[in-house]
């Protein structure tokens, strides 16, 4: 019996390329349907509170069970339970690393957590090596503000290396970066973009906290993803699932794929699960 669905966001409940419009109006509904059959339900994802909300029209009560920026922000219960920042020490010697792979770091600040509304905003650092390209990193992430160093100040919460894939091999930014600083873990998430982290944090690590809250076992929990970031999350679910569009690597670590996200694969999914009360 499942009593808990997770689900990723980008390449999941999102399709990619559809972050401007966020969930479907049927993940909506399904999410609805399966809480009012008792299954609670949370996203599990790279990114910050405001974007989550904003992906589910504003509505704030997704935010009751939820693992965002890679488990350093875990909600419980209808509260936070965690909230662990990123050392910028580490983002400032992967900037320097990264500009060798002509990859950018980028962060963003989380207004939600403030009490504010608003837009999301995103930085990038474009050293001075790689300043001719500084307009198309900016427009390539929403019109980031370009900085020459990672500033002093807010607290970032989900940090990336932006990167042209059609130019550059995702491999060497990765072999560049984690072999100049072993501390660091790079996630490849969607196309021209890796999550950066100290290594050993990632979403899974804010499982425990819901499981305490919920009173339930990982036994009872599904969660969807599609990439590569999301297997360390599976192999600590009772039943992991990837969705038919996914990387393979999460294909190979789940026990079913399920409909493709483009399809509405996980409203699907939650579907069933609403009519049925919690049996896959």
């Amino acid at each position: 019996m499942i009593r808990l669905v997770l689900a990723d966001m980008d390449g999941t409940l999102v399709p990619v390329g559809a972050e401007d419009s966020g969930v479907s109006e049927r993940t909506i509904r399904a999410v609805a349907a399966m809480r009012e059959a008792g299954v609670a339900f949370g996203p599990a994802t790279g990114r910050i509170s405001g974007d989550v909300v904003r992906f589910f029209r504003n509505d704030p009560s997704v935010l009751y069970d939820g693992i965002l920026a890679s488990g350093r922000i875990v909600y419980a219960g209808g509260r936070m339970v965690r909230r662990q920042s990123i050392d910028r020490g580490v983002l400032r010697r992967v900037s320097a690393t990264a500009a060798k792979a002509s990859a950018v770091v980028s962060w963003c600040v989380d207004p939600y957590l403030e009490g504010r509304t608003g837009k999301v905003s995103w930085g990038v650092v474009v050293p001075p090596a790689l300043e001719g390209m500084s307009e198309a990193f900016s427009r390539a992430l929403g019109g980031a503000k370009v900085v020459s160093e990672v500033p002093e100040g807010d607290e970032f919460f989900v940090a990336g290396l932006a990167f042209d894939e059609g130019e550059v091999d995702p491999e060497l930014v990765r072999r560049t970066v984690e072999d100049a600083c072993p501390d660091v873990s790079l996630m490849h998430t969607i196309p021209g973009w890796f999550d950066v982290n100290e290594r050993g944090w990632s979403k899974h690590r804010g499982l425990a906290p819901i499981l305490e809250a919920l009173g339930i076992t990982r036994d009872e929990v599904a969660f969807i993803g599609d990439s590569e970031n999301d297997v360390p999350l599976m192999a600590e679910v009772g039943h992991p699932l990837c969705v038919a569009d996914g990387q393979q690597v999460a294909k190979d670590a789940a026990e079913m794929v399920i409909g493709a996200s483009v399809e509405d694969g996980p409203a699907e999914l939650m579907e069933h699960l609403a009519r049925t009360g919690g049996v896959l």
